[in-house]
């Protein structure tokens, strides 16, 4: 396991929350279970930039005010809604910046470009499931 996860690991456990890694899943955290998921077929630097996105959706949720800046994902009907669909792609793009942010916060040893490689072949992702 690399310095950057253990890292990562360390700071989440002060927060209540871990890691699981695990062939079968796709990356996500799991609010109830106070869990973040990763897949562990992924490169070193797919896993820490997967753990700092997730990180990143955290921290959204511990913002107060973060119901009122994306109040449609939550409480819409219609998941497939131009609006929600919106929101969600602007959650996402949040949680990846909260994530390039901590790398130096907690002095990761990831270079910030390669992070923001693997951010943006997800954000096309994202864009490309609408």
């Amino acid at each position: 396991m690399t310095t950057d996860i253990k890292k990562l690991e360390k700071w989440l456990k002060k927060k209540s929350f871990s890691i699981i890694f695990d062939k079968n899943v796709y990356d996500y955290i799991d609010f109830e279970l106070n869990t973040i998921f990763i897949r562990s077929t992924l490169s070193n630097d797919s896993k820490v930039a997967g753990i700092l996105h997730e990180c990143g959706h955290l921290f959204e949720r511990l913002n107060e005010n973060f119901n009122e800046m994306l109040p449609t994902i939550n409480r819409i009907k219609r998941k497939n809604s131009l609006r929600c669909y919106i929101e969600t792609l602007t959650d996402e793009i949040i949680a990846w910046q909260i994530g390039e942010q901590l790398i130096g916060e907690l002095k990761l040893k990831i270079k910030v470009e390669k992070y923001r490689r693997l951010r943006d072949v997800n954000i096309k992702t994202y864009i490309a499931l609408s």
